[in-house]
């Protein structure tokens, strides 16, 4: 059936409107998870529910990835993972 499908259409595309809204939720759920960890000062879990929702390729994913290099940042200010992810995210 994908070779039916024309080189330019990506699987992404196919996606049914309810699994679009379903993954934006789940990535939405760890976003929230993420920050009550950073309120907490849990930075290794803010960075892992972050890290999570983002392997969700959800709609607002800039800011997630934002979230995640503060996090990086706050934990090891020389590391530049945090600041490549900050640079990926503006």
């Amino acid at each position: 059936m994908q070779n039916e499908l024309p080189d330019d259409t990506c699987m992404h595309d196919l996606r049914a409107p309810w699994q679009l809204a379903f993954r934006d939720r789940c990535a939405e759920k760890l976003e929230k998870m993420g920050d009550a960890s950073r309120e907490s000062k849990n930075h290794d879990e803010a960075i892992g529910c972050y890290s999570n929702a983002l392997l969700l390729e959800p709609t607002n994913r800039n800011n997630i990835l934002l979230k995640r290099s503060n996090e990086v940042i706050e934990l090891d200010p020389s590391s530049h993972k945090g600041y490549e992810g900050m640079h990926d995210a503006l």
